[in-house]
């Protein structure tokens, strides 16, 4: 990153995983051993029926917030 600059992840999602890997626990697992503490992971929920608790776990997980 450039100095003075921060390397961040933001996730825009409803939380609710249709397709691909839809288990909760595997899909942060994965997202835990890709982002290897190297950057914050910020979750944005989107829609009426936002999964909040799954984004904030993710989040929490990886040193960003919900």
């Amino acid at each position: 990153p450039r100095e003075g600059s921060a390397s961040i992840l933001i996730l825009l999602t409803d939380g609710d995983p249709t397709s691909g890997v839809t288990n909760p626990e595997i899909i942060q697992s994965n997202a835990r051993r890709a982002i290897a503490e190297k950057f914050p992971l910020y979750c944005l929920g989107f829609g009426f029926d936002v999964k909040f608790e799954f984004l904030e776990k993710m989040s929490l997980e990886n040193n960003g917030v919900a």
